[in-house]
């Protein structure tokens, strides 16, 4: 292991890696590491080709939805492309993610308007976002937004959570997607992206309906795990795709904690420890319980 690999994003990333996809031999974690960074690194935007499929001209005609994304990568592109077919929509942000990037979200907003629409950039924690969806819906514009994010929205309980699936384990996702169109009465659409010689094709997987659901409690642990599952496969065998690896212990979906009663919590094997520094010394780090052995 090289000076990186004593560092906490690796060690986290690793133990992530093994508690969701415990199949993967310990020693192939650095290459997947390596591999999330470079695919994760910040890069220049380019604008993408996109191949004109039966998906987009459906896009094209479908009535306002929730058009949900995944954070895979090429998020600047990927939404870029959305305006480029002439879709029309509004995009969903967490605030402080758009602070952290504001010169980029600006820019994003600029070409998109370039085909003569408006986009707007609505916020998870704007007390009105509910009300603001639904204008854009009734408006005849789609909403955007990324389901994986978990930053929620203050409308309908921020921080009610539900248990999902995904993987080899489970996460606490918040649960504003699907309440949202559930009480709007608007389908969940989930977008994919796959570019091929700097040739992307834009596809829409079967949609998410809440017309069908009068019990909206049901519906929504229907939506979220359905969100997911789409996502376990993406991610399942190319798993340093998925940005949120970097910090799922961060955004209330995985708590290491709750693994276990502390007292039942049983190291791993002198394998899964690594060295790191705690403190200002050396302590070892155990991927397989999140402990730190002094």
């Amino acid at each position: 292991m090289n000076k990186t690999l004593f560092e906490w994003p690796f060690a986290l990333f690793s133990a992530h890696i093994h508690h969701f996809l415990p199949h993967i031999p310990w020693q192939e974690h650095e290459d997947l590491y390596r591999r999330f960074e470079a695919f994760h690194k910040p890069k220049q935007h380019k604008l993408l080709e996109i191949e004109h499929t039966a998906d987009i001209q459906m896009l094209l005609q479908l009535e306002p939805a929730l058009l949900c994304l995944y954070h895979l990568g090429n998020h600047f592109e990927t939404v870029l492309a959305l305006g480029k077919v002439g879709l029309s929509f509004d995009l969903l942000l967490d605030r402080a993610v758009y602070r952290r990037y504001e010169s980029t979200f600006w820019g994003l907003q600029a070409q998109l308007q370039r085909n003569g629409s408006a986009y707007r950039f609505l916020f998870s924690d704007d007390r009105a976002v509910l009300l603001k969806m639904r204008s854009a819906l009734r408006g005849q514009r789609h909403v955007v937004v990324f389901a994986d994010g978990n930053s929620g929205t203050l409308a309908g309980n921020k921080d009610l959570r539900t248990a999902i699936r995904f993987l080899g384990g489970s996460l606490q996702v918040k649960q504003g997607i699907a309440m949202i169109s559930h009480v709007l009465q608007v389908p969940i659409i989930p977008l994919w992206m796959k570019e091929v010689s700097g040739v992307c094709k834009l596809s829409a997987v079967e949609r998410i309906d809440p017309g069908v659901w009068d019990d909206r409690r049901g519906f929504i642990g229907h939506g979220m795990q359905s969100l997911y599952d789409r996502l376990e496969k993406k991610v399942a065998d190319r798993p340093w795709v998925w940005e949120c690896w970097g910090y799922l212990h961060q955004n209330g979906s995985f708590d290491p904690a709750n693994l276990l009663p502390f007292r039942k919590q049983r190291l791993g094997t002198k394998e899964a420890w690594i060295p790191i520094q705690w403190r200002g010394r050396m302590a070892h780090f155990d991927r397989v319980s999140y402990q730190l052995i002094h």
